[in-house]
């Protein structure tokens, strides 16, 4: 030490001892002084009851719409195209509305016209021929089921059958009259043997006449069947030179032109009921069997976005009905309800889909006289099914926080103080409904316990962005 400050000299050594003991008498200060206590004070926070709300829960699939009913006409004879119907102010048939029973289309009837009217002209003469004429010929011709009870009364004023009955009657009472005077006892008869035998031959001779005369009449009576099959045959063949619409609905083709030859079984005309239509969707397997007839469906139909174009309807085309005057706005509703009408029990070979019909009201604007269908076969579907209804717990999305952890928010705790526990979410297996993450059950162990039940549990919804799990807070 002598050494030491010997070479440092005695002045500056000791300037080093007095900063050396200053600053021990400080560092000695500070560990002894005792520490003082933190001002801590939790956190406020404001909590709102979780909700349970009863959440459907929806399956999405894909299809387009098809018509409620599609049928194609064709005739069944050959023949030349006469006539096509045409209302008066349009220019095609194709896309105009008809009612059940109007004549869409006819061939010249030239030829069945005249085998109907030599066929009535038989049946006239048949019915002369068994005695009914007149009025009574008029009413057989209008209700041929009639027949049958003309029959007897025909039959009774046929004059030979008439004629055949009384020679029968004049035998039979000379054949009573000989037998009141016949006795097999040649004394004790006034009849000789030989006047019995001819008067039993002559009530055997009259009835053969009257049978004669009924089969006659029968022969006549089965003429008169024959002439009214023969006039409804060639009525029938008449009706069918036209084509007749067998359902209310659109006409969507016709596929002959006037004067064209058109040949049998080939379709010459389609119609389509569109006042309902189906939605089919394409459902997979192990999908389908949450659905069943009878379910709820929410269709969105993206075409009817904009406005719609209502004149020049062209419907099998699955485009929006474009080029004419007449327009709707686009007030139109995107969404359409509807309910599942049939789930198949086998899936389609060709897509390995099961194909679900879905039915669907159509709704129908009036443009040019006659009614346009808003819905249209072709245009594509989404359908949103509701396949099951389960009760969540709806927390609010404002009440979530984002921290290291990921998504999560905030229950209060049944303790004593107040703490909270911590919630994490996932935010892509959650649903986010209305501003609400939907929660298939409560958390564990969050209730209060002046609230028994699950959806008693608090969330934090006001100064949850500074807690940590298990934090003591204040409830405000």
């Amino acid at each position: 030490m002598r050494v030491i400050l010997k070479k440092l000299g005695y002045g500056t050594a000791a300037i080093v001892l007095l900063f050396g003991a200053v600053f021990a008498i400080g560092y000695a200060r500070q560990n002894s002084a005792s520490p003082k206590p933190p001002d801590v004070h939790p956190p406020a926070v404001r909590v709102q009851q979780i909700d349970l709300a009863d959440y459907p829960f929806i399956e999405t699939f894909y299809g387009q719409l098809e018509p409620w009913k599609q049928v194609e006409l064709s005739f069944e004879y050959a023949g030349t195209v006469a006539m096509i119907r045409v209302p008066e102010g349009a220019s095609q048939p194709e896309g105009q509305q008809v009612r059940r029973g109007d004549r869409l289309i006819a061939l010249d009837g030239g030829e069945q016209a005249k085998d109907l009217e030599r066929a009535r002209s038989g049946l006239a003469q048949a019915l002369a021929a068994v005695g009914l004429t007149g009025s009574q010929a008029d009413a057989l011709c209008k209700d041929p089921a009639t027949l049958r009870q003309y029959y007897e009364p025909a039959a009774a004023a046929d004059p030979a059958i008439q004629e055949a009955d009384a020679g029968l009657q004049f035998a039979q009472d000379e054949h009573d009259r000989i037998a009141g005077l016949y006795d097999p006892d040649p004394s004790k008869s006034r009849a000789s043997k030989t006047e019995m035998n001819r008067a039993q031959s002559e009530v055997s001779r009259a009835k053969a006449v009257l049978r004669g005369a009924r089969q006659g009449f029968d022969a006549r009576w089965e003429q008169v069947k024959a002439a009214f099959a023969a006039a409804d045959l060639a009525a029938i063949r008449l009706g069918k030179t036209e084509l007749k619409a067998p359902i209310d609905g659109f006409v969507t083709d016709v596929a002959p032109e006037v004067g064209e030859i058109v040949s049998p079984a080939v379709p010459a005309v389609e119609l389509m009921d569109l006042s309902r239509v189906k939605a089919v969707v394409g459902v997979v397997d192990s999908r389908v069997g949450r659905l069943h007839a009878g379910q709820q469906v929410t269709l969105t139909i993206e075409s009817l976005r904009n406005a719609v174009r209502l004149a020049g309807l062209g419907v099998g085309s699955g485009q929006p009905i474009g080029g004419g005057d007449g327009e709707v706005s686009a007030g139109l509703s995107q969404t359409w309800p509807g309910t599942v009408l049939r789930v198949p029990e086998r899936e389609n070979p060709d897509t390995s889909l099961f194909m679900v019909e879905v039915e669907v009201a159509n709704r129908f604007v009036r443009v040019n006289g006659q009614d346009c269908p808003l819905l249209r076969p072709g245009m594509i579907v989404r359908a949103d099914i509701v396949v099951d209804r389960q009760p969540v717990f709806r927390v609010p999305q404002s009440a979530t926080v984002r921290d290291r952890e990921g998504l999560a928010f905030y229950l209060l705790a049944d303790t004593t103080p107040p703490t909270v526990r911590r919630v994490g979410i996932d935010p892509d297996a959650t649903v986010l409904l209305d501003g609400c993450y939907l929660l298939g059950s409560a958390p564990a162990a969050t209730t209060q316990p002046d609230r028994p039940g699950p959806a008693g549990a608090s969330v934090i919804v006001e100064g949850q962005h500074n807690l940590s799990d298990n934090a003591t807070v204040t409830v405000e």
